[in-house]
């Protein structure tokens, strides 16, 4: 296997950016450490307004499904299509993410994204029948694909199924509008991505981005879209959240016994599961696949690798969301006893293939998948003695 000229031409294990450069002038245009910080405020409090556009979109169907059910006259189907086909949209926009963050920058693709998720939210917000709904959440779920592969942290779908409980859900969708709106605005106002800079050739530009914008770590916060979707009809049936091995296993053992009628208290354990696979979604799955995602891929393939990742992780979304219901029908007990095999699975994946990424740059990241997967290939290859 000629590896060699593989890692010449995919990986430069040299640092994308230089570590110093020489001072002219007496250290004019270095930015000063209280305007650095001023940028980081920014950019992180833009950075947070997109995750919640995230979330709002996330766990709106959650607290909005009992009002549209009543006012519209939906189906359980109709509304199904409804909470699914968001993620229909979002795999459209996934298709078309990567190659809009590299032409636009990862400002430009967050503000094209606001633009659908803004009209989607009034779609919805003054629709009077199904196709007006759908219309909207599909285009709400275009604008989150794309801000899925520039921005995948989501924050704020538990808000949104609290507000929900006091609200109507019109007005919980123009609120909806609130952080598409601030985001839309302060991109106009923060530093470009570094690395995207660097690519067209804009290295001082690169420079600046890089001390001004630094290192935004959020945990995704709330859950999967089983949860988040139907929250609602969830605990009014005494049934919890697809997560961790744990907190599902506690959740089908809860529908086991009460579908046994040997505890009474089954709802309690139902509960202590959906804590369970909150706060362990939170802390790895929910957030680090995204994070070791941006930092796998080498930049030349990083828009069409993180478009095809996006993708599939949507298509995956679809189908839990539609099929959810459905599912829950044939056996609750079971449907979450299948979520934990699967957590399980993952269990061993992320063992056998997923690298350590800590205290590493991205170039040797890269240089290091690449070396892993060349000696695979030779092992497996049967030309080694």
């Amino acid at each position: 296997m000629e590896s060699g000229s593989i890692n010449d031409e995919v990986i430069n294990t040299s640092p994308l950016l230089p570590r110093s450069r020489p001072e002219s002038g007496g250290g004019e245009g270095r930015s000063s450490p209280d305007s650095a910080t001023a940028v980081l405020v920014l950019s992180t409090f833009v950075a947070v307004s997109g995750s919640y556009v995230f979330g709002c979109a996330v766990g709106y169907s959650s607290p909005a499904q009992s009002g549209i059910l009543d006012d519209l006259g939906l189906t359980l189907a109709e509304y199904s299509l409804f909470g699914s086909i968001s993620t229909i949209g979002a795999m459209i926009g996934a298709v078309v993410s990567g190659k809009i963050a590299d032409l636009l920058g990862r400002r430009g693709a967050m503000g094209f994204a606001e633009l659908f998720n803004i009209f989607g939210w009034l779609a919805i917000a003054f629709s009077k029948n199904a196709w007006w709904l759908d219309t909207g959440r599909l285009s709400t779920g275009f604008g989150v694909g794309l801000l899925s592969y520039v921005l995948m942290i989501c924050f704020g779908a538990s808000v949104m199924y609290l507000v929900g409980n006091l609200i109507t859900w019109r007005i919980l969708a123009l609120i909806g509008t609130i952080p598409c709106l601030i985001q839309l605005v302060g991109l106009f106002f923060i530093p470009e991505s570094p690395r995207w800079l660097a690519k067209i050739g804009q290295w001082d530009g690169s420079e600046v981005s890089l001390v001004g914008v630094g290192l935004m770590v959020l945990q995704q916060f709330g859950g999967v879209n089983a949860i988040a979707y139907y929250a609602s009809a969830i605990f009014h049936q005494q049934v919890s959240v697809a997560g961790t091995c744990l907190g599902c296993f506690l959740i089908g053992l809860s529908y086991l016994l009460q579908d046994l009628k040997l505890w009474d208290s089954s709802p309690s354990l139902a509960l202590v599961g959906v804590l369970v696979f909150t706060g362990s979604f939170s802390l790895g799955m929910g957030g680090i696949p995204w994070v070791i995602m941006s930092e796998i891929f080498p930049i030349n393939v990083k828009g069409s690798a993180g478009s095809l990742v996006t993708v599939v992780n949507w298509f995956g979304s679809w189908i839990i969301t539609y099929s959810f219901n459905f599912l829950a029908q044939w056996s609750s007990a079971g449907t979450f006893f299948i979520f934990a095999t699967v957590c399980g699975l993952t269990i061993i994946f992320t063992i056998r293939l997923v690298p350590e990424t800590k205290g590493r740059t991205l170039e040797e990241i890269q240089a290091s998948m690449i070396s892993f997967g060349a000696a695979r290939s030779y092992l497996y290859s049967g030309k080694h003695n």
